[in-house]
């Protein structure tokens, strides 16, 4: 285990998150809800900040009306599946918004004290709802809110969003194909699900060159993944000097994950980590927030969410 203290990190968390229960299913309250027992525990004993719902206003800056109204319906009907594996509840509407709120109230906290590293410990994930559908696992883009947030509430003019979830993140590539403001880096393993990030796939219209996506091949030597990933971050960082950037952190890229891995261990989020960091303390004066996707092996998470924020704040 990597023994280095959690400097600067907060939780952001709420429990409305943990009612959200599909019943037998890879995305359980159990992932978070271990997490946040071992992580608020001594030795790291991490402070949490209260996650707030978002609002209609900001789910509609990512999502068309009748996504948001369809998800509504669907779990004011008491529940059911919106596809074949992301299963609605009569919870799942309060943990959705509690999820989508993580992130901006996250931002918040850092512009007002940009030492600090928010880790929002949110499900459901977010980062394969597209404009207009919920898919795998995913009600409302938790870290598209976020982006959005920043671009036009805050008026931020250059976002980053890093996904290394062991999945495409094809919603929020979706979400800001287009959009100039927002640059999304994706690595994720390929082919795999969901059979989308191809390294052509670059943006249209003013968002040419806004997309960068890195497909890794299962088998592919780990520190080669590493090296490739550290120099794409590099080379779009140098590229778009970041003002701020976000993290959709997924976990289930490690070896022993039921549903994705590439091989990754402890070592290697610790490293996602640092360079993160760095990146963020070199361009965007360490203005980083960091949003849980996958990850789905539950007595790992914690381990692992601990490695890549104490690389986060080793600086």
């Amino acid at each position: 285990m990597i023994d280095q203290p959690l400097a600067h990190t907060v939780l952001v968390h709420d429990a409305g998150v943990d009612a959200h229960d599909p019943g037998p299913h890879p995305e359980c309250p159990e992932r978070v809800r271990h997490a946040l027992e071992v992580l608020t525990a001594p030795p790291d004993g991490l402070k949490v900040m209260r996650a707030t719902p978002a609002a209609r206003e900001d789910l509609l800056r990512v999502h068309s009306a009748e996504h948001v109204d369809r998800v509504e319906a669907v779990v004011a009907a008491g529940g059911g599946a919106i596809d074949a594996d992301t299963i609605a509840t009569p919870a799942t509407w309060n943990a959705a918004l509690l999820a989508a709120g993580a992130g901006p109230e996250a931002v918040r906290a850092v512009a007002a004290h940009t030492t600090i590293h928010p880790f929002c410990l949110i499900r459901p994930p977010g980062h394969h709802a597209t404009r207009d559908r919920a898919m795998g696992f995913c009600f409302f883009n938790n870290i598209a809110v976020t982006a959005a947030y920043l671009r036009d509430v805050l008026h931020v003019e250059r976002v980053l969003i890093v996904d290394f979830d062991v999945h495409h993140g094809n919603g929020t590539q979706d979400i800001f194909y287009a959009c100039p403001q927002v640059h999304v880096l994706s690595s994720h393993r390929s082919p795999f699900y969901p059979h989308t990030g191809a390294a052509e796939e670059t943006g249209v219209g003013d968002g040419v060159g806004a997309t960068t996506n890195l497909p890794l091949s299962a088998g592919t030597p780990v520190a080669t993944q590493m090296g490739d990933l550290e120099g794409a971050v590099r080379r779009v960082a140098d590229a778009v000097e970041p003002e701020w950037i976000l993290a959709s952190a997924g976990f289930d890229a490690y070896h022993a994950d039921p549903v994705g891995s590439l091989g990754w261990d402890e070592s290697n989020y610790h490293a996602i980590g640092e360079m993160l960091g760095d990146v963020a303390r070199e361009y965007a004066g360490g203005r980083l927030v960091s949003l849980l996707e996958g990850g789905y092996a539950v007595d790992a998470l914690p381990t692992l969410i601990r490695a890549y924020a104490a690389g986060v704040t080793r600086g």
